[in-house]
């Protein structure tokens, strides 16, 4: 009941899948075009058991996924935070502004086996983010640079390295680490790792959700929070078929929130648009989401995330993600999530927190530091 105390805090194949669409169209025959419309209470697990079986069935036929993420993102800071920023990043002086503006751009290159829990991400930013005084739109300049970080995540160790050059007394080198993986990597939130899981709502996916909710209103007659219940509604447009699914729920700091998700049949049940909202209807979060069918499964090829909330509710964060050259269930070589895939060069260092010791990468290879150079 994991998932259900976090909701509570804040295709199967063609055939089937065409057999629930008659069905359901028989089911609303008669029901407004165009309109959303509440679902009846009867008709509640049958559309929460559909919605689930598809995103699940869609989402199992992923056995490896690899592609590229082109990321634009835009962040407003102020008050203390405006401050933190211009004192830490930029390269002004004296006061700084009551709002500032971040922008930036990266690429990642992933690549992900999902079965064997193993992933590999590259985080390019060509070019420094930019901060800009949100009144003046004066450029203020940064002290960050352009630059890479290579991420790997195994069930043995967490790999990571970047292209920050580190001066050693007369000598130059790149500084890779080992570390101890993440306990739990469901969904692994580690610096410039991307796990594209996420885009599916895992760890807490619907088809996890959606039948603990149902569990709740079999025990208790319906699922409720603060005076607001569960709201399952749908809509016909042509051909078209949508439902949104509205939850209540307590956010962590112990505040009524609202969570609306709707799912497009065109789209394979999956969600194209989540909302989160106060109890008084006001924007909090916001993310919509495409997708494209590549090799028989329907994955994400564009997200934007908003965040809301600054002065008179405005938009303080926007990240748009495409993703580009995408291939599923391709055969990754096993390289690919190991130490000779971090971008090192000869005379690179790898420091192993697990084992305590530290090597240098030559040829591919890792030797002990200390072994004389002719050993190497």
């Amino acid at each position: 009941m994991k998932a259900l105390a976090n909701i509570m805090r804040f295709t199967s194949n063609k055939a089937g899948l065409c057999a629930v669409i008659l069905l359901t169209l028989c089911s609303i025959a008669g029901a407004e075009v165009g309109t959303f419309r509440p679902v009846q209470l009867s008709r509640v697990p049958e559309v929460l058991t559909m919605i689930a079986d598809q995103v699940r069935s869609n989402y199992e036929r992923i056995r490896t996924w690899e592609g590229q993420v082109n990321v634009k993102r835009h962040a407003i800071y102020d008050g203390p935070d405006a401050e933190h920023v211009f004192k830490m990043y930029t390269n002004e002086k004296g006061e700084p502004p009551q709002m500032i503006v971040e922008s930036s751009e990266s690429r990642i290159q992933f690549r992900t086996d999902l079965k064997a829990g193993l992933f590999y991400s590259k985080n390019d930013r060509q070019k420094p983010p930019q901060y800009t005084d949100f009144e003046t739109g004066k450029d203020l300049g940064t002290k960050l640079d352009a630059g890479y970080r290579v991420s790997i995540v195994t069930g043995e160790c967490y790999l990571h390295s970047s292209s920050n050059i580190i001066r050693e007394g007369s000598s130059t080198r790149r500084i890779a680490f080992k570390e101890e993986p993440p306990k739990e990597c469901l969904p692994c939130e580690l610096p410039s790792v991307f796990d594209p899981r996420t885009l599916f709502e895992i760890p807490e996916p619907v088809w996890k959700t959606f039948p603990q909710i149902l569990q709740y209103i079999s025990k208790y007659g319906k699922y409720a929070v603060g005076g607001h219940a569960l709201k399952v509604e749908e809509r016909i447009e042509a051909n078209l078929i949508e439902y949104r699914v509205r939850i209540p729920a307590k956010s962590s700091d112990g505040n009524l929130i609202l969570t609306t998700k709707t799912f497009s049949g065109a789209k394979g049940y999956n969600v194209t648009l989540a909302e989160v909202t106060d109890v008084e209807g006001r924007l909090l979060k916001r993310a919509a989401l495409d997708y494209t069918l590549i090799e028989g499964a329907l994955l994400p090829n564009k997200t934007v995330s908003e965040h809301f909330g600054g002065k008179n509710g405005q938009r303080n964060y926007e990240k748009t993600a495409y993703l580009e050259n995408m291939r599923i269930n391709r055969s990754i070589p096993h390289e690919t999530f190991t130490y000779k895939n971090l971008g090192l060069r000869n005379g690179d260092k790898l420091i192993d927190s697990i084992l305590g010791k530290q090597y240098i990468y030559q040829n591919e290879l890792l030797i002990p530091e200390g072994t004389p150079k002719q050993s190497l």
